[in-house]
Formats: C-alpha cells, structure tokens, sequence
C-alpha cells in the first residue's frame, strides 16, 4: 500500500520524490516529499518534508534541509512544526572521527505567505532567509555581530544580486563582514572555500 512517485526536471536537475501510502478508502495519502539537486559549487541539496493527515488534508509537520559539501561534511537545517529551527553540522575531523555539532537555533515565521526564517549562530552572527508562497529564497541575510552584512536577493529565475552594507546601510568590503559559520558552503566571497577531501589530502 505504499508507492512513490520520481519526477527528474531537467531544466532545473531538481529530483523531487513524492511517498504515498493507502488511506484505506480506495486513495491515498501523501508522507513525504523529498527534492534533490546539486548547486553550483558541487553541494548536494536534499530537501525533506513530512506530513501528516489533518481532515483529510495533509498538512506539513516538519522540513528537513540538508547540504552536503563536497568534502563531505554535511549542514542540517530542522524546522519544527511549531517554527523551532535546529543547524546542525557534522562529518570526519581530521582525526578520523565522527562529529555533529550545533551551529545556531531560531524560529521560522509566516505572514502573509512570506516565510521569514531567523537563526542566531554560535560565533553571535545571524542568518535571516526569507521565502515567497511557492518556497523559493527570495532574499538572504548573513550578519556579524556588529552588524556588518552580506545581502543576497534572489529573482524569480534564482539569480542571485549580493551587496554588502554596515549597521547603518552604508556600502562596505565583503572583508568587512566578520562571521565564522559558512551556511550552505557558498559564502566564497566571505573567505570561505569548500576543498574537495582529495585536494585537502594533497
């Protein structure tokens, strides 16, 4: 009684995988909705969303984003049913052993068919994302603690314009922005580099 539907976009290389189960009436139910792709750094994206049925309605009860780098460290974002936000990142250190640790925690609220999700990090910086009704990322955030920022807005197409601004939104140097977290593994113009394993054997 359980069946899953694969649709692969090619346009976009979105895999989305919809899981469904018998409701016992002659229909069925949606469990699950799972999308991959790979971004143009070479991570891996999985969304995974959960739900449950509500009056016959399926209704979201939780979103599970995973990058995972191509060293292959893996960044976890957990957004609760009731908006708690969870980031999580684990992998191999360099001494072989497995770690997870937690980056920051926040909340994720909707008004108005928008989706704002904020989360503090542990270095003190602060990531907000903002999402439109369809769930495309629409505008992103990433800020030190003494407010120096990078502001990524995105178009309909995912075209990404960056700027970067101080406290009082005036223009700055992407150096000028002082975080210690990359979210995402893309954040190269911060100073990040997301290494290949093999290049950081050699």
């Amino acid at each position: 009684g359980e069946f899953e539907v694969r649709v692969y976009e090619n346009a976009t290389g979105i895999e989305e995988t919809t899981f469904k189960t018998a409701d016992g009436s002659g229909g069925f139910d949606i469990t699950k909705v799972l999308k991959e792709v790979r971004d143009e750094n070479g991570n891996d994206i999985v969304t995974e969303q959960t739900y449950t049925m509500v009056g016959g309605v399926a209704t979201l009860s939780g979103t599970v984003e995973t990058v995972i780098g191509v060293d292959g460290t893996a960044q976890e974002k957990e957004v609760s049913a009731t908006g708690e936000i969870t980031l999580k990142e684990g992998g191999i250190d360099g001494l072989g052993k497995v770690y997870e640790k937690v980056l920051g925690t926040g909340t994720s609220e909707t008004v108005n068919g928008v989706t704002t999700d904020t989360i503090t990090l542990s270095d003190k910086s602060t990531v907000i994302e903002k999402f439109d009704g369809s769930g495309a990322l629409t505008e992103k955030v990433v800020a030190d603690q003494a407010g120096d920022k990078k502001i990524s807005t995105f178009d309909s197409s995912g075209t990404e314009a960056v700027a970067y601004a101080d406290a009082g939104g005036q223009a700055i140097e992407a150096s000028e922005v002082d975080i210690k977290i990359d979210i995402g593994f893309a954040n190269e113009d911060l100073g990040f580099k997301n290494i290949d394993y093999t290049d950081m054997v050699g």
